[in-house]
């Protein structure tokens, strides 16, 4: 995984296989916590949204179809 940062933001170049692995990781630390702490935790929360950001990732990827694109993302 290469990071860039350009005026505040990064820019992430994944491969299609690289961003799959990271949705499953964050998936599983976001079920981990819902158990461990509930639904509502901040910890769960912030699991969700890191998802939501690789899923995101993944569906730009896949519509562009040329892969590898970098892509903008706001982390916090």
């Amino acid at each position: 995984m290469t990071f860039m940062h350009l005026e505040g933001e990064v820019i992430l170049k994944m491969e299609n296989n690289e961003v799959m692995r990271a949705i499953e990781k964050k998936r599983q630390q976001m079920i981990g916590a819902g158990l461990e702490y509930g639904l509502t935790h901040e910890k769960t929360i912030q699991y969700s949204k890191e998802l939501d950001q690789c899923l995101n990732l993944l569906n730009r990827s896949e519509e562009s179809k040329k892969g590898n694109v970098g892509q903008k993302v706001e982390i916090g």
